[in-house]
């Protein structure tokens, strides 16, 4: 699997302890994906093909600084090729169609 559990005495304290149980997408604690909603299905976006998400998007501390949600319009990508975040690249091909994050 190319996912792995990461323990949190390996995190940085700066994470909240919700991420106790995130899945380390790269295996380096960079990008954590904590699920909050199964998706359904097995597809997944591949590397150019469009995805259309809504996200929070919130510091560690908790505070939310942008929100497609609020704006009531779904942000649209492609996958894998470096037009968003980083970590976007690495974890939208990870996540199945409805799956929460």
């Amino acid at each position: 699997s190319l996912e792995s559990q990461v323990e949190l005495t390996e995190m940085s304290a700066d994470y909240p302890e919700e991420f106790k149980d995130a899945i380390d997408v790269d295996g380096n604690r960079q990008v954590l994906k904590l699920i909050t909603k199964e998706g359904s299905g097995v597809a997944r976006a591949s590397k150019g093909t469009t995805a259309k998400i809504h996200y929070h998007g919130t510091l560690t501390n908790g505070n939310k600084f942008d929100s497609s949600v609020e704006r009531g319009e779904p942000f649209e990508t492609e996958v894998g090729v470096g037009r968003v975040i980083k970590g976007w690249d690495a974890v939208i091909p990870t996540m199945a169609k409805g799956e929460k994050a």
